[in-house]
């Protein structure tokens, strides 16, 4: 099955069950669970509005320009993971791994956190990050650590490297 969120990218979503979230002032996400996979994983992909000419980036060169080093890809994921996660939850999080690849042929940050919370499995997201045709696109991995097998690894890879920008 193909799916093309607000004109952005395309992709080929066989192999996983596609939920589209509500579009909230232009932003839009889906969420597609893996159905072949023997564990929960999820990816999902947030699209958010049009960067304002005021935002701290508006293209992917200059987001990728101030996250060039390890320390500010760490103090960036770090940041935005821990302004999403109320401070008085209990749920700890580290960075296990930071780094610059491609995806969709575009340029991104990507990062690895692990997600603790009392009495819970831990969790890991694996997050990537850029800026297309300035909106700020987030492509986030999730499932419990140590569950995710080769054939998780097979259905996640096949996923993203469908992945086209449009």
């Amino acid at each position: 099955a193909q799916s093309a969120s607000d004109h952005i990218y395309t992709l080929s979503s066989h192999g996983w069950l596609r939920n589209s979230a509500p579009s909230w002032k232009g932003s839009h996400s889906e969420v597609f669970t893996c159905s072949v996979c023997e564990e929960q994983v999820q990816v999902q992909i947030d699209v958010g509005a049009q960067l304002s000419p005021g935002a701290p980036f508006t293209t992917d060169e200059q987001f990728l320009a101030s996250v060039k080093t390890p320390a500010q890809q760490k103090q960036f994921a770090d940041g935005l993971l821990r302004s999403k996660i109320p401070f008085q939850s209990g749920f700890s999080i580290r960075i296990a791994n930071t780094g610059l690849t491609k995806v969709g042929g575009k340029a991104a940050l990507q990062f690895t956190a692990i997600i603790e919370a009392p009495q819970m499995p831990a969790a890991r997201e694996t997050r990537i990050l850029l800026i297309y045709k300035g909106r700020l696109v987030s492509i986030s991995l999730n499932y419990i650590d140590g569950s995710f097998s080769p054939k998780a690894r097979k259905a996640v890879d096949g996923l993203l490297s469908s992945l086209k920008f449009l």
